[in-house]
């Protein structure tokens, strides 16, 4: 916890995820590569430590599941710009190429990518009555899948572009689903800064943001491309470029009314449990 007045950005403390979208986002100002703005290393995780980390109190600015933000909203804000979002896609429930599932899942074991993940909030929400879940490593998910150790799991990043190399197959696209019963985009992620920091640091981190944003689609240099392969579950190009087409949006910009809307929704839909 922050126990003394942080007045300026280079005080902040940072904290994302290692996924493309995030490194895109928030790279050309890890890289030093908009002169006028210098911040602390960030913290680089996965989303469930993430989470993990805003549910303490740590870091001033950080990467959250969409799902968890009712949870930490007395710590933390929502910032407008840096959101995750899926446009008729989302999480993938998968299962192994070649095997059948039962018509309910209530005894079926499933991989999920965090108890506190937007991930685990679909399942719950479109399958109520699914009660065995484990925590797993978003990234070893597929494996754990493909040895047999769980028969269902939930995909996350990158894994959702890969799964059928991976030997998986598709059983619902979680993210169509509520595109389908809501017609909103669904909020996967988003970034909050806590509540307590100036107000006008809290907008000097908006503009940062957007300047990062804005300096990697119009410039992305080599460096930046590095940086992203480097942190990404799988490093081939054509992944990374596919997975930033799809979630950096029109969201990412700017969360507006509408997305405002749908994470109100979705934060409504199911209480999460741990």
């Amino acid at each position: 916890m922050t126990t003394s007045p942080i007045t300026s950005l280079s005080a902040l403390s940072w904290a994302y995820s290692t996924c493309p979208n995030d490194t895109f986002i928030f790279g050309t100002l890890a890289l030093g590569q908009i002169p006028e703005y210098t911040i602390q290393p960030p913290y680089l995780g996965d989303i469930q430590q993430l989470n993990a980390l805003a549910l303490a109190g740590k870091p001033d600015v950080v990467k959250i599941s969409a799902a968890l933000y009712p949870q930490v909203a007395e710590q933390y804000e929502l910032l407008p710009v840096g959101s995750a979002f899926g446009i008729g896609i989302g999480p993938i429930l998968v299962k192994r190429q070649g095997t059948s599932l039962p018509s309910s899942l209530a005894r079926t074991s499933i991989a999920v990518p965090g108890f506190t993940t937007t991930a685990h909030l679909l399942l719950k929400h479109f399958h109520p009555e699914v009660t065995h879940c484990s925590e797993v490593l978003f990234s070893e998910i597929p494996s754990r899948l493909t040895t047999g150790e769980f028969p269902a799991g939930v995909l996350i990043h990158e894994g959702r572009f890969t799964y059928e190399a991976a030997g998986l197959a598709l059983v619902e696209d979680l993210g169509k689903r509520w595109f389908d019963a809501y017609k909103l985009p669904l909020p996967l992620g988003v970034i909050v800064i806590r509540r307590t920091l100036p107000e006008p640091l809290k907008a000097e981190v908006t503009s940062v943001l957007r300047a990062s944003l804005a300096l990697a689609h119009r410039a992305p240099t080599p460096a930046l491309w590095s940086y992203i392969a480097t942190q990404a579950q799988i490093a081939d190009p054509e992944v990374i470029a596919e997975h930033i087409a799809t979630y950096v949006n029109a969201y990412t910009e700017n969360l507006g009314e509408e997305g405002r809307l749908a994470l109100e929704r979705l934060t409504a839909s199911a209480p999460l449990s741990y």
